[in-house]
């Protein structure tokens, strides 16, 4: 699939004018359709775009330009950004996922699971909510059978009240009351 350098400019978040400046700058590192002649048009291949986004990384981090072509070189020529895999029977091919999406999707996989876990720990303090409000509610039930008993209707407003708030707090959100959010 080739890439306009608009679209892999667009893909990349910089301006066509910052892409063709680091074409000139890394282009032992690009396909030929990255780099063409005189009157050419340019294109990028996934490969080209593995390799500008790795080399946009970089620059953000604060490298020269130099040094992002020094690193961009220990990775080796041009290879379509792709790294080799051993299969079962031995033999090494392409891996179907560029190396900078690889370390890409290992970062948001790993994102994922810590935010799984934090999940699954507020659950369990929900539950947890959840069953002490229950018993609270019971609590106040029997009170105000108590109390209706006894007669006192100052006492059954003030525990209508307790009820009513009670009521308001499990109708909210989780997260709400996770957080403690009225």
């Amino acid at each position: 699939m080739k890439i306009t350098p608009k679209q892999a400019a667009e893909l990349l978040g910089i301006s066509v004018p910052t892409l063709r400046r680091w074409s000139k700058q890394f282009t032992s590192f690009l396909s030929p359709g990255a780099r063409p002649g005189k009157g050419k048009h340019r294109s990028y291949t996934q490969g080209d775009m593995a390799v500008m986004a790795r080399a946009k990384g970089l620059l953000e981090a604060g490298l020269t330009y130099q040094r992002v072509a020094g690193i961009l070189a220990g990775e080796g020529e041009y290879s379509g950004g792709r790294s080799l895999v051993p299969t079962p029977s031995g033999r090494e091919e392409e891996a179907l996922i560029p190396i900078p999406f690889q370390e890409a999707l290992a970062r948001a996989l790993e994102l994922a699971s810590q935010r799984n876990t934090q999940l699954a720990e507020a659950i369990e303090v929900l539950a947890d909510q959840k069953a002490a409000i229950q018993e609270l509610e019971e609590r106040l039930e029997e009170l105000e059978m108590t109390v209706q008993q006894a007669g006192s209707s100052q006492d059954v407003d003030r525990l209508r009240t307790r009820l009513d708030i009670l009521e308001r707090w499990q109708g909210r959100s989780w997260l709400a009351r996770l957080f403690g959010w009225w």
